[in-house]
């Protein structure tokens, strides 16, 4: 596929309506010079609540995927590989649907001046990040920009992992067999928390359970014992276009 933009912003999304609008309308305030270098890709992941398309032009390509029901929970990294697999950027700003990307962090990562020509494409890249409010708060461990040949190069997400909440832990390994460093960019994400948008992120499931902790290990282990760690296992779930 033809490569069209430079950047492709790519989230999963289960329910959160309110959310996905507040990544519209940050868009649709970007500068046009912003805006013509970015598209959104996002794959609903068998929502109640399906993701839909912008009610006004926003300036902003925007392509939504969806997995159909029924919803399997923590399918939400499937979700991002299908996201990443539709992108047409050579680069991937690969996040949570709670974050988003203000003006100051596209600025610098399209920064045309002759000196600004830092990003490598073998080198996976972090961000900063800080709350709706202005305030720092702790790195996402699992917010990235990554060219898309290292992207390929990874291999994405283990679908092997879902229905398991903390697949972002055997990612990073992959990702470190492949980028000889990780460098965390000097600029944010912006974070909301329910407090700020209700739809923001999970409301029902549990996360951090000790039990989805050892499942998650007990995977790892196996496959690092069959030697399939480091496997491709994208293309796993069915999803379909949605159309506008």
């Amino acid at each position: 596929m033809t490569d069209r933009v430079p950047f492709s912003l790519c989230m999963p999304y289960h329910d959160n309506p309110g959310m996905l609008q507040r990544h519209y309308d940050r868009l649709a305030a970007l500068p046009d010079d912003i805006k013509r270098g970015i598209e959104l890709v996002v794959c609903d992941d068998a929502s109640a609540e399906p993701a839909t398309y912008p009610d006004r032009n926003i300036g902003v390509s925007v392509r939504l995927f969806r997995i159909p029901p029924p919803h399997i929970p923590w399918s939400h990294r499937c979700a991002t590989n299908i996201a990443v697999g539709e992108a047409r950027g050579r680069w991937f700003v690969v996040t949570d649907i709670d974050h988003v990307v203000p003006r100051d962090t596209w600025a610098f990562l399209m920064d045309p001046r002759p000196n600004a020509g830092f990003l490598r494409t073998d080198i996976a890249y972090g961000f900063e990040r800080v709350n709706a409010d202005g305030t720092p708060y702790k790195p996402h461990p699992d917010s990235w920009l990554f060219h898309k040949s290292l992207w390929l190069q990874i291999g994405g997400y283990d679908e092997r992992y879902r229905g398991h909440y903390g697949q972002n832990h055997p990612f990073m390994e992959r990702v470190r067999r492949y980028s000889p460093t990780t460098v965390r960019l000097p600029v944010p994400l912006i974070r909301y928390s329910r407090d700020d948008i209700p739809d923001a992120s999970e409301r029902v499931l549990t996360r951090k359970s000790p039990e989805a902790r050892a499942a998650i290990a007990a995977l790892k282990r196996k496959f690092l014992t069959n030697g399939t760690f480091f496997a491709d296992t994208r293309g796993s779930v069915k999803y379909e276009r949605v159309d506008p």
